[in-house]
């Protein structure tokens, strides 16, 4: 026998083992198990993170150093893990481990000198905008005020699981403001607040077309929340109505409708200017529930979509101002002012038909394509081409008995024909028959009317025949189904119902299998109409069974080919022969007949769908004017909900105003900064002031104007419209002058100031403490925050302008900007220079290898379907690759990249066990060169804070002190905290969390 030759390994017994990087063969893989099965005598496992992201990860090391029962029995692991046995989990490591400390063996050996930075990036207003707007987004989700001073709802609590999500979304825009949309699973942002973020879309845009996307979001979302608040106010005014205590109601009422038609007849004006210049000076073919074609270009599908969002906008206005309207009219009614009334019916019969007039075009665009198509294209004729006069034949001795079933079968299908083409005719004349009344019917001036409905009994009538066609459709479909089967015995879906009914079963089974009736799938009062069709239908198979042909001509002609055939007498071999001729030839062309019928049922049948989208706008129509429901058990509750939604609604739509203006003002920035300078009332634009206040009454100010004016005694109110001035409310908006331009870096906090805001967020940092006391707590801890980033060693603000000074191809984003730029000044300065870059997102790296790519900066990664150590041997014996990309969870661990000198770090972390892990893949033994190391972290955001926390707790690596590299050398290294690119695992002090976004 051949035996599988047995390894060298272990076949000598070896005096001592070491296994290095013990931490990557964990308890249950293949090399785990391979360097277990060594025979030694003893053991030596090394590693600088002795687990990789869980305390379980200890038991390939213990499997590794053979320590006995231990690693074998996991009720025995799974104890010694409990709290009350800490001091037998400590004993068993100390017992058989050894830690020695970086500093302990500093005099052993001589690492070159490291040099770490934060390069601060000031975000552009574009991206703070969409920052801004998600943190809101943020805060909400997890119910928060948006001022810290104010206090949280009695039950709140912290949502964990929600806070690691927001979180995250907060620190990838930080990166890039797609970073995290990129992939292919993830939840899809759009209009509305209660979303994680504003979906941006998968291709990678510029900074004026994710602009362009945030304004249509917040028109999108300003849109529907008016008409929320506007179907509100209709509630309102309908209860107002039933409080019978209220001698005011119908004045409440009128009130609050007039206010609806105001507020949405100059919405509908702008929407459909909008839809307008979507259109263009294309044909408008796009209906709204229409799927966009999958061989569209990205853009076209865009424009379709936003073409149906617009019409769906119209839509639901329309529907809200027909409610208003009609309304109205029963008000007016109730006080009897029959010239209004009239008036108000007659607006809203005008609204009603402008509703209907897509749907109504759909419908009757459609039953003029069926009738042109029928005209040319028509499966009959006349019932005579469905029947044969052939059913008197005669057979001989061996062929009787099969004649005499075809005549039968033939006969029965002769009746069918009947039948088929009268439901044919039928269905033709209700699909073609008309679904909207003539604009005949007027009402004359004073003429009161004591209800005008949208349904009225020509719609009842025409709603009535669109209900028979289904029902005739029905049937009409099962009697296609039945030709086929006494043609070829194929059976379809609808022709089994005979075989449900006929086989009656009390089964659990049976009983399911009844859900595939497609009667039962009709509404209830079609079901009695389609059961008296499927009657007549079921004679002419009950005939079948009684006539004993139950075999299809199909059958019966193989049984005639076989007496033709066989060895019989001539005279039997020719009637057989003339019957099996003419029965082939029948089957083919009546089988050619059903299919041109079934083919007419598609046709009917995308009719008949065409005419049902009327007919459900209709029925939405007078659903919408149907009496209000209670929700509440008191109509004093319901109007208190009804009050408390309005005014939150109002108090939304007004701050949705002024980040409208902002959004408006980022687009055209250029031409409107001396036009915000004039709007200042206070100074008329002659302040040389680079900063300007958005109130959220709308009024812009100069800074320093705004500052002295609130020093004054009527500073509490805006001085152009006397609106109170909320202080939690204010935008304050950078008005750059040239000399800005010129001097300005993302290097603005140089000296530890986090600098001004594009926009500040309610409650963000206002310098004006002076005035408004309330805010001095904020200030205090802007100002702790400010002095803890003053400690940190900030790159050299003239190297950050020569940086920024590089010229680049494309735009990605601020951080990615200067990431490339700061790769260029490399290349042009110190080109032999090699880099390593982390990141914790899949998304921001391949947003760099584009801009790698565009600036002719050549790199490698993981992600190339290549093999690990094939990857790092390419790279190692390629100097041409200046760059190695690595993501920050999966591969900042058991890597050797000493030929690299410079590692930058794309987003800073709350712990500093990643960065030392990243940090040492190139500061490790081998290394000959000085390395540097960059953090690149976005100011007045969740990244300043996090550099900020990891001042106060003690774990920055980038102190600006004189003993900071001996800080770092004693601190544990601990691979877990990288897990997940969040080295956030949701643990820690609840306000230390809420501090990084609240």
């Amino acid at each position: 026998m051949n035996e599988r030759p047995r390894s060298p390994l272990v076949m000598v017994e070896w005096w001592r083992v070491i296994m290095d990087e013990v931490q990557l063969a964990g308890d249950s893989s293949d090399s785990a198990n391979m360097v277990s099965l060594i025979p030694r005598r003893h053991s030596l496992a090394v590693s600088g993170t002795p687990a990789r992201a869980d305390i379980k990860d200890l038991m390939g090391s213990l499997k590794f150093l053979r320590v006995p029962v231990i690693p074998h029995d996991s009720r025995l692991w799974h104890r010694l893990q409990q709290p009350s046995m800490r001091a037998a989990f400590e004993g068993l490591f100390r017992s058989i481990a050894v830690r020695t400390t970086k500093r302990e063996v500093s005099g052993e050996f001589n690492l070159p000198h490291q040099n770490r930075y934060v390069v601060p990036v000031e975000l552009s207003e574009i991206e703070l905008a969409y920052y801004n707007d998600t943190l809101d987004r943020s805060r909400d989700r997890l119910r928060l005020p948006a001022d810290p001073r104010e206090d949280r709802p009695e039950d709140w609590t912290l949502d964990r699981a929600a806070f690691i999500v927001c979180l995250r979304n907060l620190r990838q825009i930080c990166t890039h403001i797609q970073v995290g949309q990129m992939g292919d699973n993830l939840p899809r942002g759009g209009a509305g607040g209660g979303e994680r973020r504003l979906h941006l879309g998968r291709s990678l845009m510029t900074m004026p077309e994710a602009l362009e996307r945030m304004r249509n979001d917040h028109t999108q979302e300003f849109l529907n929340d008016t008409r929320k608040q506007m179907r509100s106010c209709i509630r309102k005014a309908q209860l107002t109505l039933l409080d019978e205590k209220d001698d005011l109601r119908y004045l409440t009422a009128l009130n609050l409708y007039e206010k609806v038609r105001t507020t949405l007849e100059k919405q509908l004006t702008s929407v459909k200017n909008h839809l307008k210049d979507l259109i263009g000076d294309r044909e408008d073919t796009i209906e709204i529930d229409s799927t966009p074609d999958r061989q569209q270009s990205q853009q076209e599908r865009e424009r379709v979509l936003a073409i149906q969002t617009t019409k769906s906008s119209i839509r639901e206005i329309l529907i809200i101002l027909h409610q208003a309207w009609f309304y109205e009219g029963d008000v007016r009614h109730m006080r009897k002012e029959q010239e209004a009334e009239v008036d108000s019916y007659a607006q809203a019969d005008m609204i009603r038909k402008e509703i209907l007039k897509g749907p109504l075009h759909t419908a009757n665009t459609s039953v003029e394509f069926l009738k042109k198509r029928l005209s040319h294209t028509s499966a009959l004729q006349s019932v005579e081409e469905l029947q044969t006069d052939e059913t008197d034949n005669r057979g001989g001795m061996l062929t009787n008995g099969i004649i005499t079933q075809a005549n039968d079968l033939l006969e029965i299908m002769n009746d069918n024909a009947f039948l088929v083409f009268e439901w044919r005719a039928k269905i033709l004349a209700l699909l073609s028959s008309p679904i909207d009344a003539d604009n005949t019917a007027t009402h004359d001036q004073g003429e009161s009317t004591d209800v005008v409905d949208p349904e009225t009994e020509y719609y009842a009538e025409a709603l009535k025949a669109q209900g028979e066609v289904e029902a005739f459709m029905t049937a009409f479909a099962a009697a296609i189904a039945d030709r086929k089967e006494f043609l070829l015995e194929n059976r379809s879906l609808l022709a089994e119902h005979d075989a449900r009914e006929t086989k009656q079963r009390s089964t659990k089974a049976a009983l399911n299998a009844v859900v595939d009736d497609p009667i039962l799938e009709l509404p209830n009062e079609i079901q009695e109409q389609a059961k008296l069709l499927m009657k007549e239908r079921q004679a002419f198979r009950d005939a079948r069974t009684e006539k004993g042909c139950e075999r299809p001509l199909k059958g019966l002609l193989i049984d005639l080919n076989g007496v033709a055939h066989g060895p019989n007498r001539p005279e039997e071999i020719a009637i057989a022969k003339e019957m099996a001729k003419f029965l082939k030839a029948y089957i083919k062309e009546q089988t050619d007949y059903v299919d041109g019928l079934n083919k007419e049922l598609d046709l009917f049948q995308n009719t008949f769908n065409k005419r049902v989208k009327y007919f459900a706008a209709l029925q939405e129509i007078s659903d919408s004017v149907a009496a209000p429901e209670l929700k509440r058990k008191t109509l004093e509750a319901d109007l208190a909900d009804c009050s408390k939604d309005i005014d939150a609604l109002e108090i939304k739509l007004a701050r949705m105003v002024v980040k409208g203006r902002y959004l408006q003002y980022l687009g055209n920035k250029d031409e409107d900064q001396e036009d915000i300078k004039e709007d200042c009332i206070i100074c008329f634009g002659s302040s040389d002031d680079t900063q300007a206040v958005l109130l959220a009454c709308g009024h812009y100010f100069c800074w320093s104007c705004y500052k002295e004016y609130r020093k004054s005694q009527m500073g509490r109110k805006c001085p152009s419209c006397r609106t109170e001035i909320n202080t939690k409310e204010i935008t304050r908006i950078k008005l750059r002058s040239d000399k800005d331009a010129e001097d300005s870096a993302p290097g603005a906090a140089q000296n530890g100031n986090e600098g001004p805001a594009s926009i500040a967020q309610p409650g963000g940092s206002q310098p004006e403490s002076q005035v408004v006391p309330e805010i001095q707590s904020e200030e205090t801890e802007n100002e702790r925050r400010a002095a803890d980033l003053r400690r940190l060693k900030m790159m050299d603000l003239d190297k950050m302008r020569g940086v920024m000074a590089m010229d680049m191809l494309g735009e990605y984003g601020s951080k990615i900007n200067f990431l490339v730029k700061h790769l260029l000044f490399y290349k042009s300065r110190e080109p032999d220079a090699r880099h390593v870059i982390f990141s914790n997102w899949s998304d921001s790296l391949n947003i760099v290898m584009q801009a790698l790519r565009a600036n002719d900066i050549k790199y490698i990664s993981f992600d190339e379907g290549k093999k690990r150590k094939d990857v790092v041997d390419e790279f190692q014996k390629d100097e041409t690759i200046k760059v190695f990309l690595l993501h920050a969870e999966r591969e900042s661990s058991g890597l050797t990249l000493t030929s690299c000198r410079v590692v930058h770090l794309l987003e800073p972390v709350l712990r500093h066990s990643f960065e030392l892990q990243a940090i040492g893949r190139v500061d490790r033994l081998g290394q000959k060169k000085e390395t540097t190391v960059f953090c690149y972290a976005t100011m007045e955001t969740v990244e300043s804070r996090i550099l900020s926390q990891g001042v106060r707790n003690g774990t920055s690596i980038y102190l600006d002190e004189e003993n900071a590299d001996e800080h770092v050398a004693e601190m544990p290294n601990v691979a877990s905290a990288a897990s997940k690119g969040g080295d956030v695992a949701g643990e820690g002090n609840e306000e230390d969390l809420l501090g990084l976004i609240w």
